[in-house]
């Protein structure tokens, strides 16, 4: 990490030290001579940008991960400014809100952007292009974050030289269907650009992890605008071409549980957390879930901002401390990560609920020969266990995180955009696909789903062809069924006698919501599968029939987009996503119509996920989501 920080820290081009020069030139040779056309030169502007991307990394998780309902301040440690991120109380002079450390990020791109000469070509190849596109998918980046945070924000792609120029300019101001609005054209343009790659800087970072990809950025920036099935097919196209043009090759480079369900005769002997013991008295099972696809083997991760591994080596994060790690602790025995760290973060309730509570799937080993049955108990979310790790110390004497063990901030992993991808087919009017990505995953098998429609088999061989010719060669179900990374791994998910069919598990989140909005509770008499009747296809069919007469489209669809809201908590927790998350799905629900619901059921949603905060404003009110501009 050293030689990443130091190359940085020494060819940065538009470096700032305080919110007084952050946007100031501090050398006079890129004031007066911005010609930035050579290869070395051009180089340094890009990892200047990435220095602004570390100086925003910290608060940009912050920002999302206090203002969401997943994590709690600890009452004795946590600084006054957290927990007023938390309670929707805080002010200008917190030290988590500046909306310039995006201004910084801005600015340097708007600066390459000005000058770098695109026309510059090596043969007819064009050396430039790859730079270029990934300089305003940082700048895209930075701006989405601007308006998710503050709701409003000043707009300009000029390169300013002081700070002045933002609060004394007439740029205009724009809300977040503004900014993209203004973002997506020229972006566009760079469609299918891959990132720019210069190999391995460390033993543990490659270059091309450093930048974000265009279509995965155009992805987002359809999917925030949304309130069109236009939009969400567009958000879907470029989700589907950064997967296709970046496939995982083998299905060996998958994360396979060491737990194999199959074993059991039944979930009585399941240990509450899985972490291991005798079962039936048959010897020690060890239990795992798919956990972290990023972090345990870097295939899954697609963005980070890389940070330093000691205060002597660079800009360094705080998370791992706050969150009850210390990842620069040392003494004269070694490396002492827990040492005497004061926790100021932990898991919530909210959080540990969310994860207790989920259906674990299995497959009931067999008394008689061959038994096709399939099986779900409470047994929870597995990938809570893969990110904690207990601390024993005083009153937090508890599951502390693990996701901040290492210095690097994650912006983005397959699973993530994977699941975002579920998000745009679902509003575009195909829950069903959005089911297939939690269970059976995007493959050929889907052309026998029985709960697929022939019209979203069509829009995935025609709109979005995941299983065109060539699609069907690229995905072969190896990143399949996300929600089976926490809660099965042996067909307990996956497959046609899985007992997680969509019917069941979107029937119980509807009931959930209508609860939580003090309307009837609808229950369809679904009947009892048994994998080894001869009529289980007669009665799962019947179970799908009844399941969309009892409810309508929009209500299915709102419910779909639940239970990805939960799996993005399961499988993207305390990374800084949880607050953007929230309220993309509030603003959406607003503008949408559900049969019975409220009219402004998107802002009793969204407050109502944030009720254990304790929030001083009313969250009902969009209003009140956002940090005060400063």
């Amino acid at each position: 990490m050293k030689k990443i920080i130091l190359f940085i820290a020494g060819m940065m081009a538009l470096s700032v030290s305080s919110c007084s020069d952050m946007l100031e030139v501090e050398s006079d040779r890129y004031l007066t001579n911005p010609d930035i056309n050579q290869k070395t030169d051009s180089l340094f502007y890009a990892w200047g940008i990435m220095q602004a991307m570390q100086e925003a990394a910290d608060m940009y998780v912050l920002q999302n991960e206090m203002r969401g309902e997943l994590v709690t301040p600890t009452a004795e440690y946590a600084s006054e400014h957290l927990k007023a991120l938390a309670n929707y109380s805080a002010t200008t002079a917190n030290k988590y809100d500046s909306a310039y450390v995006y201004y910084r990020v801005i600015n340097n791109c708007n600066y390459y952007l000005a000058h770098r000469d695109t026309t510059l070509l090596d043969g007819s190849y064009n050396v430039t292009r790859q730079e270029y596109a990934a300089v305003m998918s940082f700048r895209a980046w930075a701006y989405l974050q601007l308006a998710r945070q503050y709701g409003n924000v000043p707009f300009f792609t000029e390169p300013l030289n002081n700070i002045s120029q933002i609060e004394n300019n007439d740029f205009p101001v724009l809300d977040i269907k503004g900014v993209v609005e203004r973002l997506i054209p020229d972006l566009e343009e760079y469609t299918g650009e891959l990132v720019p790659s210069y190999g391995l800087i460390t033993s543990s970072v490659y270059s091309k992890n450093l930048y974000i990809p265009v279509d995965i950025m155009l992805g987002e920036l359809y999917l925030e605008l949304g309130g069109s099935r236009e939009n969400y097919i567009l958000a879907a196209q470029h989700y589907h071409k950064y997967l296709f043009n970046n496939p995982i090759t083998t299905i060996s480079e998958k994360i396979l549980s060491q737990f194999n369900p199959h074993n059991l005769m039944d979930n009585t002997k399941f240990p509450a957390n899985f972490s291991g013991g005798l079962i039936n008295g048959a010897g020690s099972i060890r239990f795992h879930s798919w956990v972290d696809f990023s972090r345990t083997s870097g295939l899954g991760l697609i963005t980070e901002i890389a940070m330093a591994n000691n205060k002597q080596e660079g800009k360094i994060t705080t998370l791992s401390e706050l969150f009850g790690y210390d990842l620069y602790s040392i003494d004269e025995t070694g490396i002492d990560k827990f040492a005497e760290t004061e926790i100021q973060l932990i898991p919530s309730q909210a959080y540990n609920t969310l994860a207790d509570s989920s259906y674990y799937y299995y497959v009931k080993a067999p008394t008689d020969g061959f038994d096709l049955s399939r099986y779900r108990f409470k047994g929870g979310d597995q990938r809570r266990w893969a990110r904690l790790t207990r601390v024993p110390r005083d009153a937090y004497n508890q599951y502390c995180l693990n996701t901040y063990m290492s210095p690097n901030i994650i912006l983005y992993k397959r699973s993530t955009v994977w699941l975002h991808l579920a998000e745009a087919f679902n509003r575009a009017g195909h829950p069903d696909l959005a089911f297939a990505i939690l269970k059976d995953g995007i493959s050929s098998d889907l052309l026998t789903a029985s709960y697929i429609t022939s019209e979203s088999l069509e829009l995935l061989q025609t709109e979005v062809p995941f299983l065109s010719v060539a699609g069907q060669e690229v995905f072969k179900g190896k990143e399949g069924g996300i929600h089976s990374y926490g809660c099965s791994d042996a067909k307990g998910i996956e497959g046609f006698y899985s007992a997680y069919q969509m019917y069941q598990v979107v029937s119980d989140k509807i009931a959930e919501l209508r609860k939580t909005f003090n309307l009837p509770v609808l229950n369809p008499e679904y009947k009892s599968l048994d994998g080894s009747n001869d009529g289980y296809t007669a009665d799962l069919l019947a179970n799908q029939t009844l399941f969309e007469e009892t409810y309508n489209k929009e209500e299915i669809i709102n419910a779909v987009e639940d239970l990805l809201c939960d799996e993005y908590a399961m499988e993207s927790a305390f990374e800084g996503n949880r607050f953007s998350d929230l309220s993309r799905l509030a603003r959406r629900k607003n503008a949408s119509s559900v049969e019975g619901y409220p009219t402004n059921f998107g802002g009793l949603w969204f407050a109502g996920k944030l009720a254990t905060n304790n929030p001083v404003k009313d969250l009902t009110v969009e209003a009140n989501w956002y940090l005060p501009f400063k």
